[in-house]
């Protein structure tokens, strides 16, 4: 499988850092919002799965 073809979606840091690394598109998903700020190094930040979802269908991603 294709870097270009896989997405990572993680809830912390440490996992967001290593895709990362590898060179991933990584998408954070977190409902506590204070945790936000430390997210932001993910490509996008997401609520909850369903938010995901909606974002990747509405981006013809899947």
């Amino acid at each position: 499988m294709e870097k270009e073809d896989c997405l990572v979606f993680e809830d912390t840091v440490n996992g967001i850092r290593s895709a990362k690394a590898a060179l991933l598109t990584c998408y954070a998903i977190q409902s506590n919002t204070d945790e936000h700020h430390k997210l932001n190094i993910a490509d996008q930040l997401f609520l909850d799965l369903r938010e995901a979802q909606n974002y990747l269908i509405e981006n013809d991603l899947i």
